[in-house]
């Protein structure tokens, strides 16, 4: 009887994930966009991406165990989901205000706490109801059809500010906000007709014994690779429309190239996932990676003519890359762990990942506060950001190399 009601639930889920693609794609694909209207410096953008994640990692268990202590795994999603759908209008409403700096954080706080409490239940949830032999067809699948949503998404939201542009952006943002507010209230509904699996949270004690050896190389790649990301990664919507000076639709055009590229790329991972191993699409992923951000230091000298052809392409092969280590690195957790296992190390996983982001951000963002030389210099620093990309470059080739060798212990 479950196998039929699982079934159906992984279609449920194919579905909900796909308006959660609407708010994805209209809602946090812009967030730094939006900052970057209401004028934030580069470093606080950064503050604001990164310091709520590492707070919502540090009280999910807090929040988790006080509050959803005594009930189901469906009950705590569909309520931390509704919770994350009202951060949207707040967001709007502090745009109104003077001090909009305070508020902005506070409802970013709120939103990545109740986003990081949703995802211990939410992997154990699928765990159960999706079957190891074929996680990565269906893990594949799954993506592909959300990422398809997700660039109608980008592109319409992309079209939406352009349009209000010249009129006033902040009319643009309001109503791609209330897309995204709207796609995760209807991802509610597919969410609720989904069978929940028997065991529930409360009874699930969190292990604090020490990582085996399988648990400690999947952490050390995850926060390394997170670290040397978040170098940078909140500052590509400064970069882009601050530095670069790509008009909105032009940076939906970036955006809706790689994520296709990414989402075409899902099958292809899947595949490789289920022929060979996680770790080793995980891996793969993430040396491409390594190279990609000295790359986008040269978009800042070249011509306007080919500027934005160059981005495109260089963030199709990033995407690409990011969809295989990204997929490899959700595939893996579940594979190394039985599924009574997986909210523990879960919930101790986003911490890790909170904190690597964090730090990655603030590094980030106190490399932007350096002076951009005046004269020349025997590399070129046209823009703060750029020690930033120099600085992700540098982490990355470092972090896996660290991995790589870590990798030979559990092969």
């Amino acid at each position: 009887m479950n196998i039929i009601k699982y079934r159906e639930s992984r279609r449920h889920s194919i579905t909900e994930g796909a308006w959660w693609s609407v708010q994805n794609g209209c809602g946090d694909n812009y967030l730094t966009a939006f900052f970057e209207f209401l004028g934030f410096k580069a470093s606080i953008i950064s503050f604001i991406v990164t310091f709520p994640v590492l707070f919502g990692s540090l009280i999910q268990t807090y929040i988790l165990k006080t509050f959803f202590r005594s009930e189901s795994k469906k009950f705590t999603i569909l309520t931390l989901c509704f919770m994350q759908g009202m951060c949207w209008p707040a967001l709007l409403l502090a745009g109104y205000l003077d001090n909009a700096l305070i508020m902005v954080i506070v409802v970013m706080i709120i939103y990545n706490s109740v986003a990081a409490a949703q995802e211990p239940p939410w992997r154990a949830w699928m765990g159960t109801i999706v079957p190891r032999p074929i996680r990565g067809k269906y893990f594949g699948i799954r993506s592909s059809i959300s990422g398809i949503v997700l660039l109608v998404s980008i592109t319409l939201a992309g079209v939406i500010l352009d349009n209000f542009s010249s009129s006033g952006s902040y009319t643009g943002f309001v109503i791609i906000f209330c897309l995204a507010l709207m796609g995760r209230m209807i991802s509610l509904r597919y969410w609720n007709k989904m069978t929940e699996p028997e065991n529930n949270y409360k009874e699930e004690k969190e292990d604090i014994s020490s990582f085996s050896q399988d648990q400690s190389v999947y952490l050390k790649f995850m926060v390394l690779y997170q670290f040397s990301v978040n170098i940078i990664v909140p500052l590509w919507a400064v970069y882009f429309l601050r530095d670069i000076k790509f008009s909105y639709l032009e940076y939906s055009y970036i955006l809706v190239s790689g994520n296709f590229v990414g989402i075409a790329s899902h099958y292809f991972w899947g595949r490789f996932i289920d022929k060979h191993r996680s770790e080793l699409a995980a891996i793969l992923g993430g040396w491409i990676m390594a190279f990609m951000p000295v790359l986008w230091y040269v978009l800042f000298y070249l011509s306007v003519e080919i500027q934005l052809i160059y981005s495109i392409i260089l963030f199709s092969i990033a995407s690409f890359a990011a969809a295989g280590a990204n997929l490899g690195l959700n595939n893996w957790i579940l594979d190394i762990h039985d599924e009574k296992d997986v909210i523990p190390f879960s919930t101790r996983m986003v911490r890790y990942r909170g904190m690597a982001i964090f730090l990655g951000g603030i590094i980030g963002g106190g490399l932007t506060m350096l002076s951009v030389p005046a004269g020349n210099t025997v590399i070129p620093i046209g823009s703060s950001v750029h020690y930033a990309i120099f600085g992700s470059s540098l982490m990355r080739l470092i972090s896996m190399v660290v991995i790589t060798r870590s990798m030979k212990t559990i092969r």
